[in-house]
């Protein structure tokens, strides 16, 4: 090996050992902030590498209690048909609704042809999500996740967009809101409950703990959110979201069947080349009970 690449090897090195030593031990300035020795940091760090033989794995979790460490496979599906018609694989900590839109895209550019409705999981109907695929012209299927805690939750509020104005289970109503920044800065509006009213209210211990008065914060795209709860009420949804279930399967078969469910290679671009590799012999198997393929024009089926 050459001087000038055993340096390089050695600056990537350092660089590496300084972002993991960061991640878990104060820095300088910190303790000189705070006024405080070094010390082992609380939490976890956002982005946190977890290898340094891999380091474009992540934590990633797939419910409250199921965690795992690596990476997402991605993946959309005809559901006519059930041919995989794309893939893509991302680190554990990327939210799954991120790729969604860009699967698609990509999709419309290698089959050419747009699906005009496609079905996903609760992660995937975000309202920004539902906003982006309305853009281009394609309903979002997924349901809207309901609370069953007896606690009262944002979705049991009457929210009137329109007139703007919000009202409780009680019946009270409020036109007076806060205006402040989301996690995008952009702005968005915080409807607030008179504090005598919440207080002197029988579901004021269900509903909030606060003596200032309930707080209901709107999303930035919450006319999304209100229709989809509006849809997901329907007879017609329950039926045409349990066919949700083809992709579920198909996932499966991919992991269990095919061997997906463990990375063989490091890095996210050999990692996608292994679930290409999978879903073309997914495919190809596909070929024994269907002969005849057409790019579909109907409903695309999404999970990861």
């Amino acid at each position: 090996m050459e001087n000038a690449s055993q340096d390089e090897v050695i600056s990537r090195a350092s660089d590496l050992l300084c972002q993991i030593l960061g991640q878990d031990i104060t820095s300088p300035e910190e303790e000189s902030e705070k006024g405080i020795s070094p010390q082992i940091k609380q939490g976890v760090a956002k982005d946190r590498i977890i290898s340094t033989n891999d380091t474009e794995m992540r934590h990633g979790r797939k419910s409250s209690s199921k965690k795992f460490n690596g990476y997402k496979v991605h993946i959309t599906e005809d559901r006519d048909h059930e041919w995989i018609t794309n893939v893509e694989v991302t680190a554990g900590n990327v939210h799954d609704a991120e790729p969604s839109l860009e699967l698609v895209k990509v999709q419309e550019e290698t089959l050419g042809t747009k699906p005009e409705r496609l079905l996903g999981d609760g992660a995937y109907g975000t309202a920004d999500n539902r906003a982006d695929f309305d853009a281009e012209g394609i309903e979002l299927i997924s349901r809207i996740t309901t609370s069953h805690d007896g606690k009262v939750h944002k979705e049991h509020f009457d929210i009137d967009l329109k007139n703007g104005c919000v009202t409780c289970i009680a019946g009270h109503v409020t036109e007076k809101y806060t205006k402040g920044k989301d996690g995008k800065g952009r702005e968005v509006r915080t409807f607030v409950f008179a504090a005598e009213k919440c207080l002197n209210c029988k579901f004021h211990e269900k509903c909030t703990s606060s003596k200032s008065g309930r707080k209901v914060t709107l999303n930035f795209n919450e006319q999304y959110l209100q229709e989809a709860r509006k849809k997901q009420r329907l007879a017609w949804f329950d039926k045409e979201y349990s066919t949700r279930a083809i992709i579920e399967r198909k996932l499966s078969h991919l992991m269990y069947n095919f061997g997906l469910r463990q990375a063989r290679y490091m890095g996210i671009i050999k990692t996608k080349l292994q679930a290409l590799f999978t879903a073309a012999v997914a495919n190809l198997k596909r070929l024994n009970v269907e002969m005849h393929f057409t790019p579909p024009k109907g409903v695309v089926c999404l999970n990861g």
